[in-house]
């Protein structure tokens, strides 16, 4: 599951290569390193190397320049403009994926039809201007396919 960014996440909850992560301004990434960054002021501070999905969203490849031998570090690999390194306070771990989570987010068979008769309360205008009603076809089917009983894999 993806993420937000916030206040004190735990190192333990980051896992590389499958803790996802999104910031403030919606660019979601994957933490690929969580540990001390060579070029930063103070070498006990942790952080987590992000590689977004996004290629241009970061300044780096997941190298840097060590403060203490001028040498390159590579910490993780990614594009050369897709890594960022974030303090784990800017950083959250989202909430716990669980079976009540799941089922509120699934519509249940038996629910009020967004779509009844097929048709959704909104329309699209065509290049002529006329309105024309959106159909939905197939909610039914859809709902009794994406019901947690028959869901095998997340």
């Amino acid at each position: 599951s993806t993420s937000t960014m916030t206040k004190d996440t735990p190192i333990s909850s980051l896992r590389p290569n499958i803790t996802r992560v999104r910031d403030s301004s919606g660019f979601i990434g994957t933490v690929l390193y969580v540990g001390p960054v060579a070029s930063a002021k103070t070498q006990a501070e942790i952080y987590a190397g992000i590689a977004w999905d996004d290629v241009t969203r970061g300044k780096h490849d997941g190298s840097v320049i060590s403060k203490s031998t001028n040498q390159i570090v590579r910490h993780f690999k990614c594009g050369p403009t897709q890594g960022s390194f974030l303090k784990l306070a800017k950083v959250d771990d989202g909430v716990e994926l669980t079976p009540q989570l799941m089922r509120s987010r699934y519509v249940r068979p038996d629910a009020e039809l967004v779509a009844p008769g097929n048709l959704l309360s909104h329309v699209a205008r065509t290049s002529s201007g006329r309105e024309k009603p959106i159909e939905f076809w197939g909610e039914v089917k859809l709902r009794n396919r994406q019901q947690l009983e028959v869901v095998e894999e997340i």
